[in-house]
């Protein structure tokens, strides 16, 4: 006897063994959150190839001054 009064091996009432379509309807949503879950993976993994893919900067671009245009000026 479990804690919970039923024996072991024996479906409780109301549980998951109880109704095939409560299952289904779990699994669809488990389905539906694993598409989700790879969608935004695709997503990340798109930018990243763009963002590693893109030219790298060049000449003057490649890096700024810190100075003030005042400064620079002077």
């Amino acid at each position: 006897m479990r804690a919970d009064g039923h024996a072991p091996g024996r479906p409780i009432k109301g549980g998951h063994h109880d109704d095939g379509h409560e299952t289904a309807e779990l699994l669809r949503r488990a389905a539906r959150d694993v598409l989700d879950t790879a969608e935004g993976i695709r997503a990340v993994a798109a930018r990243t190839t763009a963002a590693l893919s893109a030219p790298a900067p060049s000449g003057p671009r490649r890096r700024r001054s810190r100075l003030s245009p005042a400064a620079r000026a002077a």
